[in-house]
């Protein structure tokens, strides 16, 4: 349980918290708020502040949906409690884009409500609710024309329906990320690698990764202009809004034989700006990023990636009007590892949850906590035999406190668990 986040901290709710009946010593508390073990034995009572041990995971049992697919996403509905949403496909004739309610109850899950957002094989899915729309959500893919297309979903008591789909790319689509802004109803950013056409014949094009805003309206969707974020592919992208401050995102880019890069995104009616692209400060070339703002904490966010075979790293991100600065570089495992997914518990400052395949080709999480730009992170629990999965996911119910679900494909299923942070 986190300390308070402010007013008096007397010195017993601090050994509480982090000590419990074994007394630690005042360089041990330093480095529960970030300092520098050994370097100082004083420190402002106010540093503790919404601080909390470790927390631990315990996961419930696993529950499958629909065999074959190897693609998949999950969100949450935040303002609907213990709902989420599994979209999933497979590059394969015999597949179709599917999608499935989850309900869960304590540490049990139920599915039902299964509905087809394609009639035929798609790829790159991922999804995200609107968190201003009771219900609403949008699923992006690319569809077996390698068109890009988003369609949006409705959830009724226990079932979905689909609206019509609508492609807002139809030259080329790869690797799309979709995000609500949590500041502007019905508004979302989606990004995607496409192939840029010269309006010339004698210019060639040029592969791109590009931005656009969408707006839902009902059960459609439309789009602004194609923003281009950096006039190359990239075949690993990371979105996610700033929840505290309106109409700013930032994407993490990454592709092969090359460093990942940043960039912070605005948000202006259906236009989009971009601030100067920062380097990640590591030099390694393979990446599989994900990336999570810190609803508690103004400014402030993860990204996390495999470098293999020296294993998932992590770092803290600030932003500050459109810049960005990074923190030292962790490992989360040095164990070689893929598929990684983060997410920030909504309910407790700078705690956090990993998702990955770990080195024995099963699925794993880890906890973590954030504290300055420094992580610190709990024991590994492994979720399953996920050996064959194209994605973990980490999704956390915003009106359950420490309660999370972890979805994947295994042995031919998808499947998921319930996770609690105690």
């Amino acid at each position: 349980m986190a300390l308070p986040t402010s007013g008096q901290i007397d010195f017993g709710q601090i050994q509480t918290e982090f000590g419990g009946s074994n007394p630690i010593s005042m360089n041990e508390y330093g480095d529960k708020i970030g300092l520098t073990v050994g370097t100082t034995s004083t420190h402002d009572i106010a540093d503790f502040y919404g601080l909390s041990a470790m927390s631990s995971i315990s996961l419930g049992s696993s529950y499958s949906t629909y065999s074959g697919y190897e693609n998949e996403a999950a969100a949450f509905d935040p303002n609907n409690a213990g709902k989420f949403v599994i979209a999933m496909g497979k590059k394969s004739p015999s597949y179709v884009g599917k999608a499935v309610l989850g309900t869960v109850s304590g540490t049990s899950i139920s599915f039902g409500g299964a509905a087809n957002f394609n009639d035929d094989n798609v790829d790159g899915v991922s999804i995200a609710f609107d968190p201003n729309t009771s219900n609403k959500f949008v699923v992006a893919y690319e569809d077996e024309n390698t068109e890009g297309v988003a369609v949006v979903g409705t959830i009724s008591g226990t079932s979905i329906s689909f609206g019509t789909p609508v492609i807002f790319n139809s030259i080329w689509c790869e690797d799309t990320c979709i995000v609500f802004d949590p500041h502007n109803a019905n508004k979302f950013v989606i990004t995607y690698s496409t192939y840029i056409t010269s309006p010339v014949p004698w210019i060639p094009g040029h592969w791109a990764t590009v931005a656009r805003v969408g707006t839902v309206s009902g059960t459609t969707c439309s789009f602004g202009d194609e923003v281009e974020i950096e006039n190359q592919k990239n075949t690993n992208m990371a979105l996610d809004f700033d929840p505290n401050t309106a109409n700013r995102f930032a994407v993490i880019l990454a592709r092969s034989s090359a460093l990942a890069r940043a960039k912070v995104g605005t948000l202006s009616g259906t236009s989009i700006s971009f601030g100067s692209e920062i380097t990640l400060p590591h030099t390694s070339t393979s990446y599989d990023n994900q990336m999570s703002f810190d609803p508690n904490d103004s400014d402030k966010f993860i990204t996390t990636w495999s470098s293999n075979p020296d294993g998932g790293f992590i770092v803290v991100g600030t932003i500050s009007g459109t810049s960005i600065s990074f923190g030292t570089i962790q490992n989360f495992t040095t164990d070689s590892c893929r598929n990684i997914d983060v997410e920030f518990n909504p309910n407790v400052k700078g705690e956090f949850v990993i998702s990955f395949i770990n080195d024995d080709y099963e699925g794993s999480v880890i906890p973590g906590s954030v504290s300055g730009t420094t992580c610190s992170f709990g024991d590994e629990v492994e979720f399953d035999d996920a050996w064959w999965a194209d994605e973990t996911w980490v999704i956390f119910d915003p009106n359950t406190s420490g309660k999370f679900v972890v979805t994947y494909a295994s042995t031919g299923n998808v499947r998921a668990r319930v996770g609690t942070l105690s």
